[in-house]
């Protein structure tokens, strides 16, 4: 839980097929929102895991076509009623992508 921006992050999942998209809940407005559609491959059975002090997830392993056992982290943006930060960055040992929202 994003206890700064009051909100959950989700990363991929199955809903028939494998996927890929980042999405953040925000507490305050009951709403979804996409975040990021790149990054890691499009996976699910992987584990995440907050970090409130980087203010990060992480996202390791999981299925896609193939078991994973790589490392991502998604720096998240600071998110306030008059602003959003415009750029985030999503990294691994083996790949780097930038997304921007």
């Amino acid at each position: 839980w994003d206890t700064l921006n009051q909100a959950l992050w989700i990363h991929g999942g199955f809903d028939g097929m494998a996927c890929q998209d980042m999405w953040r809940f925000e507490q305050l407005t009951s709403t979804w929102n996409t975040v990021a559609q790149s990054g890691p491959s499009a996976r699910y059975d992987h584990v995440a895991a907050w970090d409130g002090i980087h203010s990060m997830i992480l996202v390791h392993g999981g299925y896609d076509q193939g078991f994973r056992r790589d490392l991502w982290k998604f720096e998240v943006p600071l998110v306030t009623s008059t602003s959003t930060e415009t750029k985030t960055s999503m990294t691994s040992s083996q790949t780097t992508t930038s997304m921007t929202r």
